[in-house]
């Protein structure tokens, strides 16, 4: 063997040793850093010569610099994102409107009806105080007011949700844009023989970040490209990213396309924890306010049109409450200007409150679906709690999962500090054993020199 062959196969060991420092010094440096992958360098045999009849040995090669990732560990994370996220947001926006209502407390509405029925039995021991008479109208003004509070609230938390589906849909389609240049660059790297696991990391912290965001499915290409689609619709992958923009549809909040208008079908994310509480929960629980109101009104009224006032002309027919829709509780005008035309006589005789008595009564009817009005309402707010306790229930355990799998990945992918400087010592030692053969062939070439 010539001593030129020796001195390049120990040149070669200080390239390969020195690329190899290079990557551990790297993941030293990244050893905090929760988003990058553990690298590694993969050192493999020259490909050998054959040489007067027998084989010899070319020394070492850098073949690749190995990025440690489990894929299905990494989709097991995107997909829990997205149901941890969608719950999250769910219950965030589920405790805002649990509060909305107040209840248990005085000033619930539930305590408000309570009042209101209260009211009309101590109205019919005296019909014909106008103290008492007003406190009639004041207790169902306050149920008006409260109802129509419920409704400012809940449209106060239905615009918050829109701005936050805006919001979400424009962050969605920053990261579709970053996911696409990294899939890009990632491509032409690949192509060329490269190694770009950097970039790759980078891209999957996008692409966790799009997960926790909205429901996502990512299939890999042999170029390392990830190929996105969202709800159904195909989102990025080298040289696309999707736009996609808001709609209110029959009033329901819906992400589509901007270039096809394909509809995404959303489960998952925080964008549908803000869709399902706009376009399921709240309709659900003011659909439920209605029965209650609308069963109020409807039981008072049939009672009260039927009593004569306390007027100097006595009329009947005097509906109590004028209308109730969407959180507009009205009373009749003629009332609020004079207590008097409240109609709680039964036979028109001064002094009788028969009709009060059965207005009040109403608290213990059963008027909807064999239930009253309180129980119909306190299981709707006891149904609000369940809702928050579910939601909140879900979000610890979908949390436990992805810090068992943060832990399983930081096992597999994490950078440990003590097996890198072990890995240092070792390609240190291995760097001087090769600059030693070079010294050695050097010392070998002078004496040869010499010798001429």
């Amino acid at each position: 063997m010539s001593i030129s062959r020796v001195l390049d196969i120990a040149r070669r060991g200080l390239s390969v040793y020195q690329g190899a420092l290079d990557v551990t010094s790297n993941n030293i440096a990244n050893s905090a850093n929760t988003d990058y992958s553990r690298q590694r360098a993969v050192i493999s045999t020259e490909t050998p010569q054959r040489i007067a009849g027998l084989v010899w040995g070319s020394g070492v090669t850098l073949s690749q610099i190995e990025r440690t990732h489990d894929y299905l560990l990494e989709r097991q994370v995107v997909n829990y994102n997205q149901s941890y996220s969608f719950q999250n947001t769910k219950s965030e926006i589920l405790s805002q409107i649990e509060t909305i209502f107040s209840e248990p407390s005085d000033g619930g509405l539930s305590g408000l009806m309570d009042e209101f029925f209260n009211s009309w039995q101590e109205l019919s021991v005296s019909p014909q105080s106008t103290t008492l008479r007003t406190d009639v109208v004041n207790a169902a003004q306050n149920i008006s007011s409260k109802v129509n509070e419920i409704y400012s609230d809940l449209d106060i938390v239905n615009t918050d949700c829109v701005n936050n589906f805006k919001t979400d849909i424009s962050e969605i389609n920053q990261l579709l844009e970053k996911i696409q240049n990294y899939n890009s660059q990632i491509y032409t790297s690949s192509s060329a023989g490269g190694s770009p696991n950097d970039l790759m990391d980078l891209r999957d912290t996008a692409i966790n970040d799009l997960s926790n965001l909205v429901n996502i499915n990512v299939t890999y290409s042999s170029e390392n490209v990830a190929q996105v689609t969202i709800g159904g619709v195909f989102a990025a992958d080298t040289s696309y990213a999707a736009e996609f923009e808001y709609k209110l549809v029959n009033n329901k909040l819906t992400m589509v396309s901007k270039d096809s208008q394909k509809t995404v079908i959303l489960s998952g994310g925080d964008i549908n924890g803000v869709a399902d509480v706009y376009n399921n929960v709240i309709p659900s629980y003011t659909k439920q306010i209605d029965s209650v109101m609308n069963a109020l009104v409807s039981a008072v009224n049939d009672i009260h049109t039927t009593g004569y006032t306390n007027t100097d002309s006595q009329e009947t027919g005097v509906k109590f409450f004028d209308s109730y829709s969407d959180g507009k509780l009205v009373i009749n005008q003629d009332i609020l200007d004079d207590s008097d035309n409240i109609a709680i006589s039964a036979d028109g005789t001064e002094g009788n409150g028969d009709l009060a008595i059965q207005l009040a009564e109403l608290a213990d009817k059963k008027l909807i679906d064999g239930e009253t009005l309180s129980n119909t309402y306190g299981s709707f707010i006891s149904s609000v709690g369940t809702d928050v306790t579910n939601a909140d229930s879900l979000v610890e355990s979908y949390d436990q999962i992805l810090e068992q799998l943060a832990n399983e990945k930081a096992s597999y992918s994490g950078v440990s500090s003590d097996e890198e400087m072990t890995n240092l010592i070792i390609y240190q030692r291995a760097y001087q054993a090769c600059s030693k053969v070079i010294s050695v062939e050097n010392e070998m070439l002078e004496t040869l020199m010499n010798l001429v």
